[in-house]
């Protein structure tokens, strides 16, 4: 079972703490502390991958519409 969520992000605060995105037309706020351990932040339109909040991995566009195509099809995971 997949918990996490794609979100394309929209604003990232002025620390680099924490990001405003969007995940399946809703605002979602995340928090940015690992993507910041690995000194891999993202910036307004880039998708994260997140998992309870924390953005856990940077996501290239073409990687995002593939999970994003998948998750549509039967079977998949909205």
């Amino acid at each position: 079972m997949c918990l996490s969520q794609l979100v394309r992000i929209e604003k990232v605060d002025a620390t680099n703490a924490r990001a405003v995105g969007k995940a399946g037309g809703r605002s979602v706020e995340v928090s940015l502390a690992v993507l910041a351990l690995e000194g891999d932040l993202p910036v307004a339109g880039d998708w994260v991958q997140v998992s309870t909040g924390l953005a856990i991995r940077l996501l290239s566009a073409d990687e995002a519409a593939q999970i994003l195509t998948a998750r549509m099809e039967p079977g998949g995971t909205p």
